[in-house]
């Protein structure tokens, strides 16, 4: 509706209540209808009844013209990285500002976080707690002001950064399952995962945001994979990507053996680990207790490598000498000292020297490991001798014995490593040898892993 029919008659209405206080006041005024007619002639105001000419038209309909009514502005959310919420809206006609509006409320508190001119389109508001919700709502204003139309009140939050907790590779033959925390807020999650070739991440699926897992499968055996995973929003928003993690995948039908390391970890150890991480595969170090402190380094990066530590008892002690009560003390004191250093709790122990009996079984609480490939490497101390051995007699589901204490020995990783790819084994920790050869059980031993009957 326009504004000049209504701008006339109030017009009108205060030149009469003007006149009738004036001839209250002094009778001898002209009559209203005269002083009336005059005052319209003098203002161009056509009297009632009065045909109003096409130019006055005009300029009452210019000057008294109500604008358009506003639209309600509809306002989206969506997290954007590093803790912070995109709010977007859309365009209001005849909107020539904006103003939004933030609380920790819905039903009130809000304050003005930005004010915005007719082009703009979004704001990301920056200053977010990770994971706490936000209320936002838009005003729309023209004249002045003087119109305006107000928004619904819309939640936002800023996801937080996803965390990767582990990927198995022993779930299934040449499958990854992925874990992850869960992220408050997310209305789903996005897995990538590294292109070998290209080193470009890609993405390879979703999950629910109830979901915590994803499984990527048909990987192939004794390849290394490269992941990263983040949290998404319903309004098409994302969290920080989660740490890079790596796993190897394995077949249960291709070629495995098992290297494992003991007595240490010791100023040679790393020269092991750059092997293993140059090839992308995995050893077990049997650990002596004592050393964890000195060498914590060594053991979080075989952990970061997905090594497997066990435990060697806590100073390099012949357990078989020893009752049960004190034999579990020597295990705990090492499985202890690990743990403080790399938070993981070990599973599976080698007696040192082999030296095993019944009381042993009983007390060690978890798998005992012997070997069935003796490099002799602490006797030979021979770096050529050392890779001889194991190349010729590597077999499927064998246990290699060395030890990273000894410099000769750890020379040798390298090309051994190198060989046994090239062979076609799958070079992988004792428990993931065990997963797909029939498991383990606390208390037995075990020297080797053969490809059980289908």
């Amino acid at each position: 509706m326009k504004k000049n029919r209504k701008r006339k008659s109030a017009v009108r209405t205060a030149f009469a209540f003007f006149l009738i206080c004036a001839l209250a006041v002094n009778p001898a005024r002209p009559s209203a209808s005269a002083v009336g007619a005059e005052m319209s002639d003098d203002l161009d105001i056509p009297a009632e009844g009065q045909e109003e000419t096409p130019e006055e038209k005009d300029l009452w309909e210019e000057e008294g013209a109500e604008p358009l009514e506003l639209e309600t502005p509809v306002l989206k959310t969506a997290s954007r990285a590093g803790g912070a919420i995109k709010i977007s809206w859309n365009e209001v006609k005849g909107a020539q500002e904006y103003v939004l509006m933030r609380s920790t409320r819905k039903d009130g508190g809000f304050q003005t976080i930005c004010t915005a001119e007719a082009a703009a389109r979004s704001y990301t508001d920056r200053d977010c707690a990770v994971g706490k919700k936000y209320y936002y709502r838009l005003t729309a204003f023209c004249d002045e002001r003087e119109f305006s139309a107000e928004s619904k009140v819309k939640a936002g939050r800023a996801l937080g950064q996803a965390a990767l907790t582990g990927i198995s590779n022993v779930s299934g033959s040449k499958k990854l399952v992925l874990s992850w925390k869960p992220v408050k807020g997310a209305d789903s999650y996005q897995i990538e995962r590294k292109n070998n070739k290209t080193g470009k991440y890609e993405k390879i699926g979703s999950a629910k945001g109830t979901e915590n897992q994803y499984t990527d499968k048909d990987r192939n055996g004794g390849t290394c994979y490269t992941y990263r995973v983040r949290a998404a929003d319903a309004g098409g928003g994302w969290g920080s990507y989660s740490e890079k993690m790596s796993q190897m995948a394995i077949d249960k039908d291709k070629k495995m053996i098992a290297l494992t390391y003991d007595d240490g970890p010791s100023v040679y150890t790393p020269v092991v680990l750059k092997a293993l991480e140059k090839y992308k595969v995995h050893a077990t170090f049997f650990v002596v207790g004592n050393r964890a402190g000195t060498y914590a380094d060594s053991l979080r990066k075989e952990i970061g490598l997905g090594c497997e530590i066990g435990n060697h008892t806590y100073a390099h002690t012949m357990l078989s000498s020893l009752g049960e009560k004190l034999i579990a003390e020597a295990l705990e004191k090492t499985t202890q000292a690990v743990k403080r250093e790399t938070g993981v709790e070990i599973s599976l122990m080698r007696p040192p020297g082999g030296a095993c009996n019944q009381t042993v079984r009983r007390a060690a609480g978890m798998p005992i490991i012997m070997w069935s490939i003796d490099t002799r490497d602490w006797q030979t101390r021979s770096t050529s001798a050392t890779i001889q051995c194991v190349s010729e007699k590597a077999y499927d589901g064998a246990i290699v014995l060395m030890h990273d204490i000894h410099s000769p020995t750890v020379k040798a990783a390298d090309e051994i490593i190198r060989r046994l790819k090239a062979d076609g084994y799958q070079l992988v920790t004792v428990s993931e040898l065990a997963a797909y050869r029939g498991g383990m059980k606390n208390g037995e031993v075990y020297s080797q892993f053969r490809r059980q009957k289908e």
